[in-house]
C-alpha cells in the first residue's frame, strides 16, 4: 500500500509540475477535471489509510487510481513526448502495483 501511495504521490507531482500550453478539447492551462479527479483519489487514499482492511474503501482508492490514471492519458497532449512517455511508465508501474492490491 505504501509503494501504492508512493508512486502515485510522484506522478501527481510529476504531472503538475510538467504541464504546459496545448490545444485541442483539453484545456491545460485550466485542468479542473483534473483536479477534481486528484481531490477524489486524495480522499480515497486517506480513507484507506485510515481504515486499511475495509474493502469498500480499497475498491473505491482502486477506482480513483485508475481515473486518475485515465485523466492523465486525456491530458497527453499537455506534456512533451519525453514527459509523457515518462508518465506512462509510471502509470504503467502503477497499474501493475494496483493489480496486486488485494481488496477482499
Amino acid at each position: 500500500m505504501k509503494n501504492v501511495k508512493l508512486s502515485f504521490l510522484f506522478i501527481l507531482g510529476a504531472f503538475c509540475l510538467s504541464m504546459s500550453s496545448c490545444g485541442s478539447d483539453i484545456d491545460c492551462e485550466d485542468p479542473s477535471a483534473f483536479n477534481e479527479s486528484t481531490t477524489a483519489l486524495n480522499a480515497a487514499s486517506n480513507a484507506l489509510i485510515q481504515n486499511p482492511t475495509d474493502e469498500d474503501a480499497c475498491n473505491t482508492f482502486v477506482d480513483a487510481v485508475r481515473e486518475f490514471i485515465d485523466m492523465v492519458d486525456e491530458y497527453e497532449e499537455c506534456f512533451s513526448d519525453e514527459e509523457f512517455e515518462q508518465l506512462q511508465t509510471q502509470t504503467r508501474d502503477l497499474e501493475t502495483q494496483l493489480d496486486g492490491l488485494d481488496c477482499n
